[in-house]
């Protein structure tokens, strides 16, 4: 296990973790997790070439790719924001502060989430001995004021594939195609979302968060949610394939002042073998 700095892309702040076998490389000048994929392959996230190395500027929206955390609803973004995008600048757009935790992760915090009275923390653990990477986001209330809702919400972008595959909370494995032609939002009462690119299988998984407990969803579908962005000529002309957001929302909560509310979401990468059946592989991948 190690985690060191490096330059990533033209990021000169990039910290790497790995086990050699998988690996994640974190940008904190973005505020997100930019790569995660094997050692020596390809990245299962999506990146926006166009917007490498640079850094952004607050007020504007790069859409610059990877994993990233917003705040939940969205709807909610018109009453603590001027305008209702782009997204908040603590989250989206300014830097976080990097801590090393050990070997083995890395600590992001943001500053204030102005709107919200929060700062949202990440801490990115590379699991040791698997292919997993684990998530904790978590905001805490730092200022007194209105009574609101809110949650942590993550959004993980991936290369678009024809399906996504949703793994429902009651079992059951659902195949949700992609519209090229139109860009669109489905929404799921859902803890696994998993996507293949070549050979292999990325899957999002949500887990239990313990200071969740009177925590409650508005809807048991706000739960997962898939983004699908329609094909562009854009992409083409800038060597990139659009991409599908695969996100996860923690319950809503109203904060006091030092209190918090965490999302957990794991990434784990699978090889799948070509010769035989992609659907059974897939569920047994992603089972309970």
């Amino acid at each position: 296990m190690a985690v060191e700095k490096v330059v990533y892309n033209g990021w000169r702040d990039a910290l790497r973790l790995s086990n050699g076998v998988v690996e994640a490389i974190v940008v904190p000048s973005v505020g997100r997790v930019m790569r995660f994929g094997f050692v020596g392959g390809p990245n299962l996230l999506w990146e926006n070439k166009t917007v490498a190395g640079k850094p952004i500027k607050l007020g504007e929206w790069a859409n610059t790719g990877g994993d990233k955390v917003w705040a939940w609803p969205q709807d909610d973004w018109p009453n603590r924001m001027p305008n209702a995008w782009p997204p908040p600048a603590a989250l989206d757009q300014a830097p976080h502060q990097a801590e090393i935790l050990g070997g083995y992760g890395v600590m992001l915090t943001s500053s204030l989430v102005i709107g919200w009275g929060v700062r949202c923390q990440r801490a990115l653990v590379l699991d040791k001995k698997s292919q997993m990477l684990v998530m904790t986001s978590f905001f805490r209330k730092e200022r007194d004021g209105a009574d609101f809702p809110v949650a942590p919400w993550t959004v993980t972008q991936v290369n678009a594939a024809p399906t996504v595959w949703v793994r429902k909370r009651d079992g059951s494995l659902h195949a949700h195609a992609r519209d090229p032609k139109n860009s669109t939002k489905v929404f799921f009462d859902a803890d696994v979302l998993a996507h293949v690119q070549g050979d292999t299988l990325l899957s999002v998984r949500a887990l239990a968060a313990p200071d969740n407990a009177e925590a409650r969803y508005t809807a048991p579908t706000d739960r997962a949610q898939i983004y699908c962005n329609a094909d562009d000529p854009w992409f083409g002309q800038n060597a990139m394939v659009p991409y599908t957001e695969l996100e996860f929302t923690a319950p809503l909560k109203n904060l006091k002042r030092g209190e918090t509310i965490s999302l957990i979401t794991a990434l784990t990468l699978d090889k799948l073998d070509p010769k035989r059946p992609l659907e059974p592989q897939i569920a047994g991948k992603i089972a309970p």
